[in-house]
Order: C-alpha cells, then sequence, then structure tokens
C-alpha cells in the first residue's frame, strides 16, 4: 500500500482503499529502480491479500525458478 495525494492508502497493484492499518494485511515486495540521475533507487511496494492481489503478483508460475531452487 501506498499513501496517495488524498490522504487515502491503497494497494499498489489494484488501488483498492484498504483505510488505516492495511498493512498488516499486505505482502511487501522489494526492488530496484533507476533514479532520476542515473543512480540505483530502492523501492517498496505493498499488494492487499484482499482482492487476491498477493496471489497475482507472487504467483506458482511467477516464482517457478525460485520454487525449483527451493523444493
Amino acid at each position: 500500500m501506498s499513501r496517495r495525494e488524498d490522504g487515502s492508502i491503497r494497494c499498489d497493484r489494484d488501488g483498492t482503499d484498504v483505510g488505516n492499518g492495511g498493512v498488516d494485511l499486505a505482502i511487501t515486495v522489494s526492488d530496484q529502480v533507476i533514479d532520476g540521475q542515473g543512480y540505483p533507487a530502492p523501492r517498496v511496494l505493498h499488494f492487499c491479500r484482499e482482492n487476491g492481489c498477493d496471489r497475482k503478483v507472487l504467483s506458482t508460475r511467477n516464482l517457478a525458478n525460485y520454487r525449483e531452487a527451493h523444493p
């Protein structure tokens, strides 16, 4: 989830308003992006469990290589 300009807290995948305290109902994913100056910068995304966004992001197909290495 992330706080939006209107003050709401929304899932970073489908935009569901999770209200206050929805972070404990989320999957947290960290990755890396290139900032405006060309340097790597961390990015943390939160995907809600309520609407199944966690299963879409962390699906069996998306984790195939990891699952092969960690049976």
